[in-house]
Parts: C-alpha cells; sequence; structure tokens
C-alpha cells in the first residue's frame, strides 16, 4: 500500500489511531469527495477464512442504510491491508465532546436518541455493534451524531489471528458482562448495556468503574452494582439512576427491551408536563365515564414535574416568576420555558423542579392548588371534556385518557390576557427592562472612557519620558563637542607655543 494513496483513494492525513483500526481523511477522485479510509490490521489477513467474512459483514454493514448510522461508500484490500471506506463527518467524536465533563441532560437527549434509532434498526436485522463507545459515536458539522464501526468487533473476534493471540475484543470501560464473561452469541442486550455506561459518562463526566487493569475493569462490570448518580452530578432528575440501573441490569434480561425503550424512559425524566397515557388507536373514541359518575372527585392538579438535586419546601417559589428563580444547580436567575414544558436553566441547561403551578402563558408560578394564574388570570387547569380529569393547561391531550383537551374552552379563559391591567404590567415590564439596558450601556460606556483616559494619559507620560530623554541626550551632546572644541584649541594653542 502507498503511503499516499489506498486503492484509487488518495490519503490527506490520518485521522486517528486505536487498537482496531487506523483511520485516514482522504480524497476520492472518482466523485471528488472526502471520505474516511479505515485500514484494519494486516493480522486478519493470516486466518485463511477472514477475506469470505469480511467480504460478507462489509455487505451487511453497506445495506444498514440509516440516515444515523455512518454509512459505508466501499471496501477492498490493499496487499495485506483490507479497508473500508465511509462518509467523512467532521464534527469530532462523542469522547471529544465528554472529555471528563458533564453534560445537561437536555443536550444527552437528542443524541442518544439518535444513536438508540440507529441501534434498533440494526437489531432488527440482526446486526449487533459489539463495540459501542463515544469514539464510535461521530458528528457532523451541523452537530448531528451518527453511529460507526459496526461490524468491526464481530470480525475480530472471530479471527483465529487476532483471539489466538490473546488479544482483547471490546473495550473493557464500556463492555457489557456477557461480554466480559466470553459468553458467546451476544444478542442485541449487550449492546443496551454498553449505552447505558454511554448514558452515565455523558452525565457525569466519568467511568461507572474504574480498576487499574482491564481484568479488573471487567470484573466491576459483572460483580458490582451501577453507581447512583446523586454523589456525582446535581440537578439530574431522580429517576435517572433507576433508568441507568435497569439499562446496566447484569441480566440481559432484566434490561430494556430495546434502546428505543431505554431513550423513552430517559427523555420522560424532566419534563416539564404530565406523560399522558397512551392515546386511543386510530379510528376509536374513548368511552365516557359512566353515567353516575359523571363528574367524579378531580384529580389532584397535574403541574410539571421538572428535577431538581434537592427537594424545595412548599411554597418556597410561590409568587415569583420564572426568571426571578435561581437554578437549583448553577445559581443563575434565568429558567426558561422550553417547547415541552420542560424547565431548564439558561446558563448550564439543567432542569429544575418548580414547587408550584407554572403558567404556560407568562411563566408565572403559582401556589400549587391554584386553577387560575395570580398573574395574567390564564387558566392553570383544564377538564377532560370525556372524562372529567383536571390536567395542567400546558398539555395538549388528557394525561388520563388521551383524548384532547377542550381547546375553545382554553382560548376562552385568554380573554384576560388583555384587560387594562395585563397590558399596563407588560408596559411596565418593558421599561424596566429598557431602563436596565439603559443603565448597563452607560456602564459600558463610563468603563470605555475611563479606560480611553487611562490610555491617553499612558501615552502623555511615555511622550513626556521620550522628550526628556531625547533632551538628556542632546545636552550630553553639546557638553561633549564643546569640551571637544577645548582640547582641540588648547592643542593647537599648546603647538604655537612651543615654536
Amino acid at each position: 500500500m502507498s503511503a499516499s494513496k489506498i486503492g484509487r483513494y488518495e490519503i490527506t492525513r490520518e485521522l486517528g489511531r486505536g487498537g482496531m483500526a487506523t483511520v485516514y481523511l482522504a480524497r476520492d477522485p472518482s466523485f471528488n469527495r472526502q471520505v474516511a479510509v479505515k485500514v484494519l490490521p494486516s493480522q486478519f489477513t493470516h486466518d485463511p477464512q477472514f477475506r469470505v467474512r469480511f467480504e460478507r459483514e462489509a455487505q451487511v454493514i453497506a445495506r444498514l442504510e440509516h440516515p444515523y448510522i455512518v454509512p459505508v461508500y466501499d471496501f477492498g484490500q490493499q496487499g495485506d491491508q483490507p479497508f473500508l471506506v465511509m462518509r467523512y463527518l467532521p464534527g469530532g467524536t462523542l469522547e471529544n465532546r465528554i472529555a471528563e465533563k458533564p453534560m445537561p441532560l437536555a443536550q444527552v437527549v437528542p443524541i442518544i436518541q439518535r444513536i438508540a434509532a440507529a441501534l434498533d434498526a440494526a437489531h432488527k436485522r440482526g446486526v449487533i455493534h459489539r463495540d459501542l463507545k463515544p469514539g464510535n459515536i461521530i458528528f457532523d458539522a451541523d452537530g448531528s451524531a451518527y453511529l460507526s464501526d459496526f461490524g468491526i468487533a464481530k470480525l475480530a473476534q472471530e479471527s483465529s489471528a487476532l483471539t489466538g493471540t490473546g488479544m482483547m475484543v471490546g473495550t473493557p470501560e464500556y463492555m457489557s458482562p456477557e461480554q466480559a464473561m466470553g459468553v458467546k452469541g451476544l444478542d442485541h442486550r449487550s449492546d443496551l448495556y454498553t449505552l447505558g455506561v454511554i448514558i452515565y459518562e455523558m452525565l457525569t463526566g466519568q467511568h461507572p468503574y474504574e480498576a487499574e487493569t482491564p481484568v479488573g475493569l471487567m470484573l466491576k462490570h459483572v460483580t458490582e452494582p451501577v453507581p447512583l448518580l446523586d454523589a456525582l452530578r446535581f440537578g439530574l432528575p431522580g429517576g435517572c439512576s433507576a433508568v441507568l440501573a435497569r439499562a446496566m441490569a447484569k441480566k440481559p434480561g432484566d434490561r430494556f427491551a430495546s434502546a428505543g425503550a431505554l431513550v423513552e424512559a430517559l427523555s420522560t425524566l424532566g419534563l416539564g408536563r404530565p406523560a399522558a397515557s397512551p392515546r386511543p388507536a386510530e379510528g376509536t373514541r374513548p368511552q365516557p365515564a359512566p353515567a353516575q359518575s359523571r363528574k367524579p372527585e378531580p384529580a389532584p392538579a397535574r403541574r410539571p414535574p421538572v428535577p431538581a438535586p434537592v427537594p424545595q419546601p412548599a411554597g418556597r417559589h410561590a409568587h415569583h416568576g420564572l426568571h426571578e428563580i435561581a437554578c437549583s444547580n448553577c445559581g443563575g436567575a434565568g429558567l426558561t420555558l422550553q417547547p415541552d414544558g420542560q424547565v431548564v436553566c439558561r446558563f448550564c441547561g439543567t432542569a429544575n423542579t418548580l414547587d408550584g403551578m407554572l403558567c404556560p402563558e407568562c411563566e408565572h408560578l403559582n401556589p400549587a392548588d391554584a386553577e387560575h394564574c395570580e398573574n395574567c388570570s390564564s387558566a392553570l387547569v383544564r377538564y377532560c371534556p370525556t372524562c372529567q380529569v383536571k390536567n395542567w393547561s400546558g398539555l395538549e391531550h388528557c394525561a388520563a385518557c388521551g383524548s384532547p383537551l377542550d381547546a375553545l374552552a382554553y382560548l376562552s379563559e385568554r380573554w384576560q390576557l388583555g384587560t387594562p391591567a395585563y397590558q399596563a404590567q407588560q408596559r411596565d415590564s418593558v421599561k424596566a427592562i429598557k431602563a436596565a439596558e439603559e443603565e448597563a450601556a452607560q456602564r459600558r460606556m463610563a468603563q470605555m472612557m475611563e479606560a480611553e483616559q487611562q490610555r491617553q494619559k499612558g501615552i502623555r507620560e511615555a511622550t513626556a519620558r521620550r522628550a526628556a530623554r531625547e533632551r538628556q541626550i542632546m545636552t550630553y551632546l553639546a557638553v561633549g563637542v564643546i569640551l571637544l572644541g577645548v582640547l582641540v584649541v588648547g592643542g593647537l594653542l599648546a603647538a604655537y607655543l612651543a615654536r
């Protein structure tokens, strides 16, 4: 293999190197595009059956064709080096993004949703990843996540040239217990365990288990319970540890049924609205309540169960606007209401729990038993026309039966938003914001003027010092010239007298 060319692909530079392969950035002259060329170890070719398996696995990977799986364009072997040609993604890996720094749950969920969809699609076709890790989750230029390196671990596992030498297949930090014990016939639940390990690392910036040797690390995956998140990361939903404990269960049968089920459980944590029950099937209508119980006792008011690290005492935040409440994680007063109802800090991205009824219109936090916002008088409760259950007004469907809530009745409550008192309050808020902005601008201008005055003063002082030095030098030169003239005249006079 040429150092500057693999097959028809012109090598630009090396992108990365690991125990399983070396990846190069290359140019495909046939399509004039950049590609990633993954070169596998030459030891693979020592196995006489490798070429058959390599072609089989490469064809399976190429046929996956999922939007969140890095596509394989080509594969081949040049000399004793097998290689795969894949789409080049310039956004780096998840490993680079974690870098021992925890990620907010609001950033973790979208990434895991894409990876889970890719895994489920591969699992349905009988393809198991076997070496899932942050280094195999790659981002494009827009920051969208993709999953790569399907099938390579399986090739290594089946290659007698490698396994016969005792080479470990997989990454100990992310191995499932059954993979660590060398169980044959791994299924998709092994990937689900590893996905749970990756989520743990994204949320905490650390691996769940640490050991001095790979064997010790694998032993911990087999024997030790899943560490709790509370000691490592504040501001996470209380159910996070339970979700990860199930995802990383020691027995495969105790884990989630699919990656989609795992990410669904993760994404419902910290939502700022009650989780609705499954909606009725298409073409069916929910059955109304029996006549004798047409108006049952209303259920307790549902409010957004958004997470917090420490339970807050009742009424602590009551009668405050959302923007006035400090984040439970970083302390910054900058909570925002997301489109899905989640209350998230705009500084650190942590979801927060609020102990009151949040108004979806003006984002005012009301007492827990309120049915109308004390700030804008909007309805905080919407009754289901089918089952009469009380719902939070931010919902579009009943949390009990899934029926659409009465949108007309809800809209009729909003006439109070146009009242003079509310409009006056809005004008006062705008004035306060403008006054604060003007004050901040004046402070910045004063600071700039003071800095400019200091700069000008420094320039004047430097100019004065330079002028003083120049005058001193000129004085020394003048004295020197005078002395030199005296010496010359004295010498001439002495010579004249000597005659």
